[in-house]
């Protein structure tokens, strides 16, 4: 019966990716596009494919920070962070890539449940980032602030959204105080990792999130659009919240339906829109293609034994 579910819920992602990336298709002027594409500028699209590969050379220096006091080579934590962005193009909220990472440095000092708890605070504290930076983003957003100050003078004008807003703070209340009560209980999972750790971890994720926003600027200009920083930096954190939810495969659909849905409420054209939702998308496939790659290379021989994680730092030292 489980199994079934699980299959039903498999089923459900794929086809709410698929409608969703339908949807957004449905409307494009595939002439235009395709002009849009062609007259892409080499020089802005070279350096967002740069600050793209930039992110994955900080998010591998924030994977060895989190696994403090324990030491690995950074050759090690690229090759990780690489290799598991492959299973999170092909699983819901990118949860592959991380499984991944807890298979490969799971055991010697530390085990399963202490490296799931090293991974998961990772992905905590880029949420908790994402959501003030997309805040602070919004107010300096003239165009996205007016339509919001429109939309919400109608929306609670509505006697059910005052409900509907109880219910929300009422949700958030009770996520902090579920938090903090995993927290204190897990805390031995998290030894080693003190104040120093945590504001290092958040230094490299903003530098993370302003890489990110850097491509996302970069593509837009690539294809002629005039988007400001701050605008780009709203979009980013929109496309890492949508891409987290996990009722889409990898957040497919989502993560696009989100990105052409600001740009095109900032004033962009649906063309260009569409253009760097796809070449953003292209660019995580490509990571993920790389990822199998070098996955394919460091296979092991035939009846060879598996080689472990300190095996492989040996190796890479």
């Amino acid at each position: 019966m489980l199994k079934r579910a699980e299959r039903w819920i498999r089923a459900l992602r794929l086809i709410t990716a698929v409608v969703l990336i339908a949807l957004i298709l449905r409307y494009v002027d595939w002439p235009e596009l395709i002009n849009t594409m062609l007259r892409l500028r080499l020089p802005e699209a070279a350096a967002a494919v740069a600050a793209f590969a930039a992110v994955s050379l900080v998010e591998a220096q924030r994977l060895r920070q989190v696994l403090t006091p324990r030491q690995i080579p950074y050759a090690v934590a690229l090759k990780i962070h690489v290799i598991g962005s492959a299973p999170a193009n092909v699983t819901p909220a990118q949860i592959g890539g991380d499984a991944y990472r807890i298979f490969r440095l799971g055991g010697g000092d530390f085990d399963l449940l202490t490296i799931s708890a090293r991974i998961a605070l990772l992905r905590v504290l880029g949420v908790l980032l994402v959501v003030p930076v997309a805040a602070v983003a919004l107010t300096a957003s003239a165009p996205l602030l007016a339509l919001l100050r429109s939309g919400l003078s109608r929306w609670l004008t509505a006697e059910p959204a005052w409900w509907l807003l109880a219910l929300l703070l009422a949700a958030a209340t009770a996520g902090l105080w579920l938090s903090a009560r995993l927290a204190r209980r897990y805390a031995g999972l998290l030894s080693g990792i003190g104040p120093t750790t945590v504001a290092r971890l958040l230094l490299a994720s903003l530098l993370m999130l302003a890489l990110r926003s850097a491509t996302i600027a970069l593509l837009c200009r690539s294809l002629g659009l005039g988007t400001s920083l701050t605008d780009a930096l709203l979009v980013t954190c929109l496309a890492i919240l949508a891409t987290a939810l996990p009722i889409s495969i990898a957040g497919i659909g989502v993560r696009e339906g989100a990105i052409v849905g600001l740009l095109t409420a900032i004033g962009a054209g649906y063309e260009e829109s569409v253009g760097v939702a796809l070449l953003s998308r292209l660019l995580m496939v490509a990571l993920g293609l790389l990822g199998v790659g070098w996955w394919l290379l460091e296979r092991r021989p035939p009846g060879g034994p598996r080689q472990g994680l300190a095996d492989r730092e040996n190796d890479s030292g």
